[in-house]
């Protein structure tokens, strides 16, 4: 349960504020889920390929292993880049641009993947969607307050600014 509270409480409001930060500055695109309440699920599953707030994960090799013809040993320790993962354009075109119409956007690694698929991820799908839903009905001129420093937690594993200004 503590893993939950606080491993969920912790990466879901990041990723909720790099949600807002990324729809909020791509102001047609706040438009549009404002109109259309029904694109929140795919638009919240787009934000967290395009920048999750779980970047990097450590996993450590418990036997040989070859990945694309590279042999892992066994015992090695692995820093998995999940940002990179998300924008690999084989698997997602034109990866550096924020498209909710993407086919293929569940294809992110962001909740992880196998016996490593984050428990949580239900719920913090549930809480970003109901969230953005009631943003979305609730303060349509909501806007980033101008001249705003962005500055982000210093961590290699987790990326979200620490604070966002906004107004409506």
């Amino acid at each position: 349960m503590i893993t939950l509270l606080v491993a969920g409480h912790e990466t879901t409001t990041a990723q909720i504020t790099n949600g807002i930060l990324h729809w909020l500055t791509q102001r047609e695109e706040w438009e549009r889920l404002c109109q259309h309440p029904d694109a929140i699920p795919q638009a919240v599953e787009e934000m967290m390929r395009y920048d999750p707030s779980v970047c990097a994960w450590r996993r450590y090799v418990v036997e040989d292993t070859q990945i694309n013809g590279v042999t892992i040993p066994k015992s090695a320790n692995l820093l998995l880049m999940l940002n990179s993962a998300n924008r690999d354009e084989t698997i997602f075109p034109e990866s550096d641009t924020i498209d909710i119409d993407r086919d293929n956007v569940k294809d992110h690694l962001s909740f992880g993947y196998g016996i490593h698929y984050c428990v949580g991820a239900p719920l913090a799908r549930l809480e970003m969607v109901i969230l953005f839903e009631e943003l979305t009905r609730r303060l349509p001129t909501l806007r980033l307050v101008p001249e705003q420093t962005l500055s982000y937690t210093r961590n290699i594993s987790f990326r979200s600014p620490t604070s966002l200004h906004v107004a409506w």
